[in-house]
């Protein structure tokens, strides 16, 4: 009887250790929290480092590895100049920022200088909803007004002036709102049902054919 009671105290505990390994796997677990000065609106990965839009401003954290308290995020520069940083994407070195009222700005991190400047923004007065990179030089909009546009790097400019304007290269009155955009391929969706009607029809032939 007391082999029988120890080998029934061994498969709970195992019981109970798996259930632990499974909560665990379906949980978010806290790896570290910081006070900041303001309301982070967006989060989004770049590089290796954390960009945050806190209130009007753009802030960049690293990863810095600490003997007593394992990994911190650690403030490396910031950019101010917005009203509220709403949406945060990126390209290659460059940084979009969607401001709710003052469209599209463009940033660059200098990895030696650790900085991150400014160098273009779109002079429009667009509430935004929405922004993808389509590349590392245009970048697509969404406003509260239901429209679509595109803005762009002017590549050809030949003052600094005409450096710092984003080009408005594309207007769409799409007549729904958006508030995302999301990455995708209708191309391979068109291909993928062309072969699933070239199967389906190749089928009712063969059908036909055995009738």
């Amino acid at each position: 009887s007391v082999r029988t009671d120890l080998r029934q105290n061994d498969d709970d505990d195992d019981d109970e250790m798996e259930e632990e390994k499974e909560e665990a796997v379906n949980q978010l677990i806290k790896v570290i929290d910081i006070t900041i000065n303001g309301a982070p609106y967006t989060l989004h990965a770049f590089q290796g480092h954390l960009v945050a839009g806190i209130g009007a401003d753009v802030v960049m954290f690293e990863w810095i590895s600490s003997d007593e308290q394992g990994q911190i995020l650690q403030k490396i520069c910031r950019c101010d100049g917005h009203f509220i940083s709403l949406i945060i994407r990126s390209r290659g070195d460059y940084i979009a920022v969607a401001d709710l009222m003052k469209s599209v700005r463009v940033l660059k991190f200098n990895s030696e200088t650790q900085t991150l400047n400014e160098i273009a923004k779109d002079s429009n007065c667009n509430w935004m909803c929405a922004l993808a990179c389509l590349s590392n030089s245009t970048f697509l909009g969404a406003d509260d007004t239901c429209n679509l546009f595109t803005v762009a790097l002017n590549q050809d400019a030949k003052t600094e002036e005409e450096m710092a304007r984003l080009l408005v290269v594309g207007e769409y009155h799409l007549g729904y709102s958006v508030n995302k955009f999301c990455e995708g391929s209708l191309v391979m969706q068109a291909l993928d049902q062309k072969k699933k009607d070239d199967n389906d029809y190749d089928d009712e032939k063969k059908e036909e054919d055995e009738d």
